[in-house]
């Protein structure tokens, strides 16, 4: 009896140890198509960024003390460096990052987030008294997304369109150089704008590798570390939509 009795004890913790095993067995192989899979996309990634060969980084003072120099020795192209969110706001790091960026001779623009409750008056005197003439040599960019509460449900297109457009001629006036409307293309379509040298795209969604219509700068997905002098960083970074000649030919059409 006592034999019969202990046997059942056996078999269900053999069980156990087995329906461990197996769980344990399966999980490890999700592991391993999730990591074999992430290699993956981040090496079809890795192949798509060749196409372009002139990429950049868009700095804010989240960034921190970047070394401009070494950005260049990295063989970054260009920056893009936040000037101004708002009707108040103003990036803590942009005069300095600005004033180092001239002496590693990198090609430099700035850009403005957009805010929806603010009117566009009150933005553009916010961007003028920032920026003030260190607008670099490339387009200045408009970056327009939702956030917050903004949603494509609750944003009045209408007004806000009259109120973008009012802000990005205020700034081709005052500036005398194109504009550069940076965001989803799904919000960006919202602008109905005419493409061309005055008014040009900047998708922050873009998928690399694929036709982007007139963008002429796509955002790549994340933030990729760059070796800094032996020291990885990560940046959000962009890329120019085209080859080395278009890039010299567009340096050569923006530069003051």
């Amino acid at each position: 009896m006592g034999r019969k009795d202990i046997q059942p004890i056996y078999t269900q913790t053999y069980q156990r140890k087995r329906r461990s095993i197996i769980i344990y067995s399966l999980l490890g192989v999700i592991l391993l198509i999730a990591i074999g899979g992430w290699l993956g996309y981040r090496y079809y990634e890795k192949q798509q960024l060749k196409k372009y060969p002139i990429a950049g980084v868009v700095l804010s003072q989240n960034d921190g003390y970047v070394d401009f120099d070494a950005l260049k020795k990295a063989q970054v192209d260009f920056v893009y460096l936040k000037a101004t969110q708002g009707a108040a706001f103003s990036d803590d790091s942009f005069n300095s990052n600005y004033s180092r960026s001239q002496g590693a001779q990198l090609p430099v623009g700035v850009y403005h987030v957009f805010s929806f409750s603010s009117t566009a008056n009150s933005q553009y005197h916010n961007i003028i008294n920032q920026v003030k003439t260190n607008t670099g040599s490339l387009p200045m960019a408009l970056y327009i997304d939702y956030y917050g509460t903004y949603s494509d449900d609750n944003v009045n297109w209408q007004a806000t369109r009259q109120k973008i457009i009012r802000l990005a001629k205020q700034l081709t006036h005052y500036y005398r150089r194109p504009l550069l409307f940076w965001g989803p293309k799904s919000v960006l379509d919202h602008l109905e704008i005419k493409i061309g040298t005055k008014y040009q795209l900047w998708y922050s969604d873009g998928t690399l590798g694929k036709p982007n219509g007139d963008a002429r700068f796509l955002s790549v997905p994340g933030k990729p570390t760059i070796d800094l002098s032996g020291t990885k960083q990560s940046f959000t970074q962009a890329v120019f939509n085209g080859n080395q000649l278009k890039w010299e030919q567009y340096l050569s059409a923006n530069v003051n």
